[in-house]
């Protein structure tokens, strides 16, 4: 998504591609592996991300998705997990495991990406209980992605509402209006409508290079944008 100031930046921006470094494996603790970028930069990726036991010393291509404190969220450049998180952007339709319940949603996997699921948004018939759904392979949509915290959140409902509507995305080349929900450091994620974001990234947002993505957006503030 780029925000829509003139046609001539529309032409001079592409499309933001994420960040590959090559680092070394430098300590595992329970599920999570920690990895050496290069000066002053680490990262942490989940085990489960890699083929086999993680090994210290062991080197990969990683791919960077957002700074969690001091440390990257990696995953593997060119893995399955990769591509994962390239299909969860806000609005696509995937395909996910549902593996168990909790009280108040259920828990999902969309490749090797764990994915959240509100009760309400189960999308079962009434009277019936979303834990019917554990163990099947559902279609849902994607609402919010959370690449820091490793976090997608979906819906069942939305995604069988689709179904049901036709209803389609913006194409790449449309002119969007939308509402800036929240900023971070790489960019700013816009709300389309009901359930559905695109992220607005800060190479994006205007013709002049731009270092804090608050000197140029507000919460709440409502724009419009190029759907890439």
């Amino acid at each position: 998504m780029r925000h829509a100031q003139s046609h001539e930046q529309e032409k001079d921006h592409g499309q933001h591609t994420l960040e590959v470094l090559p680092g070394v494996v430098v300590g595992v603790n329970g599920h999570d592996v920690f990895v050496d970028l290069g000066p002053r930069r680490q990262g942490v990726i989940q085990a489960d991300a890699f083929d086999g036991p993680a090994t210290i010393g062991s080197r990969y291509d990683f791919v960077l998705h957002g700074r969690e404190e001091s440390l990257w969220v990696l995953s593997l450049a060119g893995s399955r997990s990769m591509s994962s998180w390239v299909d969860a952007e806000p609005g696509n339709l995937v395909s996910a495991r549902v593996l168990r319940m909790h009280e108040d949603g259920l828990q999902l996997k969309i490749g090797r990406l764990h994915a959240w699921m509100p009760k309400g948004q189960a999308g079962v018939p009434k009277g019936h209980n979303p834990s019917e759904l554990i163990g099947r392979t559902v279609r849902v949509e994607v609402l919010e992605v959370d690449p820091r915290h490793q976090r997608v959140i979906v819906s069942r409902k939305a995604a069988l509402r689709r179904e049901r509507t036709g209803f389609s995305l913006p194409s790449p080349g449309d002119r969007v209006q939308g509402r800036v929900v929240r900023l971070e450091e790489y960019g700013a994620f816009i709300q389309l409508g009901t359930g559905r974001q695109g992220l607005l990234h800060i190479s994006n947002v205007s013709h002049e290079p731009v270092e804090d993505i608050e000197d140029v957006l507000r919460l709440g503030e409502s724009i419009q944008a190029v759907v890439l």
